[in-house]
């Protein structure tokens, strides 16, 4: 019974939303095309893999049609000019996007791919690392990762890897600024993607208040410059201004109850599939064990985005493979050998 963050975090938000991503003919469904969010992340994640790898950024692009590839590389290759140092002269890196199954009990195992774990050079301690893009910096969200069930998955991954109960979770949060709907599209208030040029000089800024001075134009740097180019001369303050990090320790207790709840929560998830199986969308079962939420969340979720099964929930598509959705791939390689364990 193998179940990762992503599918219990999903059933903890909707039951429905569960099925559908997971279950629904067999693999789950997804979104022909993801959220500019979640491919922003994706191509972010793979760039700052090869960092910890100790290879170069992948070459990204400037090409004016692909601003979110242009902002990934932007992140990534900032990360590395003011972040990255920090950790090549204080830490070794261990493990780099490893994969790995951890078992809670009995036949209940999670399925967990961690961004890097740590080993402190002075004193050895171990630290699970997890980078997360985002588009706040507002402390309290910040903050609200203290208290997130990820951290607790990343405390058993990094202690399942090493032998040693890691010191703690160091999250490096990645400020992707936050973008509008303007008459020309969408635009990325970000110093990646939106700068100030002086006519006079042709020298650069970064505060919005300059693109209303006389003697200043705005342009997107990605346009016309390569990221590589436009990120090395950026100032090492503005780039630093683009990074959060937080260390986050939890208690052994907390990661216990966690385990207990979590072997409780999937046991009655199986039996719950046991009884619909792979049932149509308008089944009694499938109302019964995963109904869905139906509210305003569905349209606006925590991170203001509007669930990807909307239109199915609410009745706008009635077989949603080939309208707009997909079989689902999997992101961790036994996710679809159910049967073999």
């Amino acid at each position: 019974m193998r179940f990762s963050r992503s599918s219990q975090q999903a059933y903890q938000e909707c039951p429905r939303l569960y099925y559908l991503k997971y279950v629904y003919g067999g693999t789950g469904i997804e979104p022909d095309a993801p959220r500019d969010e979640l491919a922003i992340g994706s191509l972010t994640h793979s760039m700052l893999a090869s960092i910890l790898n100790g290879g170069l950024v992948v070459p990204g692009t400037s090409d004016a049609s692909k601003p979110g590839a242009a902002l990934a590389e932007g992140m990534a290759r900032g990360w590395a000019k003011v972040r990255w140092p920090f950790y090549q002269e204080h830490f070794d890196v261990l493990f780099s996007e490893q994969e790995i199954n951890c078992q809670l009990k009995g036949d209940v195992e999670l399925m967990s791919r961690i961004d890097g774990v740590l080993r402190r050079k002075s004193d050895g301690e171990i630290f699970p690392l997890e980078f997360k893009t985002t588009g706040t910096n507002r402390d309290n969200y910040l903050d609200s990762w203290q208290y997130s069930s990820q951290i607790l998955t990343h405390l058993l991954v990094g202690e399942r890897l090493t032998g040693r109960p890691p010191a703690g979770v160091i999250m490096e949060f990645l400020y992707k600024g936050y973008k509008k709907q303007e008459p020309e599209g969408t635009v990325y208030y970000s110093p990646y993607m939106r700068a100030y040029r002086n006519l006079l000089d042709g020298s650069f800024g970064y505060d919005s208040s300059l693109g209303r001075k006389k003697g200043w134009e705005t342009f997107c740097p990605y346009e016309e410059i390569p990221m590589e180019d436009w990120v090395r001369q950026m100032p090492d303050e503005v780039l630093r201004a683009q990074f959060f990090t937080r260390l986050i320790q939890r208690n052994n207790r907390d990661l216990e109850i966690w385990k207990a709840q979590t072997v409780y929560e999937q046991r009655r998830i199986q039996e719950a599939l046991v009884n619909t199986g792979f049932c149509d969308l308008e089944s009694e079962a499938l109302t019964e064990f995963f109904p869905a939420r139906l509210d305003e969340c569905c349209f606006a979720n925590k991170y203001h985005a509007k669930c990807e099964m909307l239109k199915v929930c609410y009745g706008e598509i009635d077989d949603p493979v080939g309208n707009g959705y997909k079989a689902r791939e999997p992101h961790h390689p036994q996710e679809f050998l159910q049967e073999e364990s």
